[in-house]
């Protein structure tokens, strides 16, 4: 195996979870949700968005809704547009 791309993030990771395409990242921790794009040899912070204690997050299948489990919620979100479907 060989490491293609490496980023240190300040805070634990709690889960992440990457885009169905590989262009895109979602690293959960217990504050932010944090969406990077992945471009030639580094990770773009695109944003970050507040959660409370967020648990799990995961791409659907096709790569368009993103699932955050925050507390004893699940919210699900469209990805390229953050609105809730």
């Amino acid at each position: 195996m060989k490491l293609k791309l490496c980023e240190r993030i300040d805070e634990p990771i709690i889960s992440m979870d990457m885009h169905p395409t590989g262009m895109f990242l979602v690293a959960a921790t217990h504050a932010n949700l944090v969406y990077y794009t992945i471009c030639e040899r580094m990770f773009v912070i695109q944003h970050k968005v507040p959660v409370n204690d967020c648990r799990l997050v995961r791409f659907s299948h096709g790569g368009h809704f993103l699932a955050v489990s925050e507390q004893n919620d699940v919210r699900i979100f469209k990805f390229f547009t953050g609105e809730g479907p």
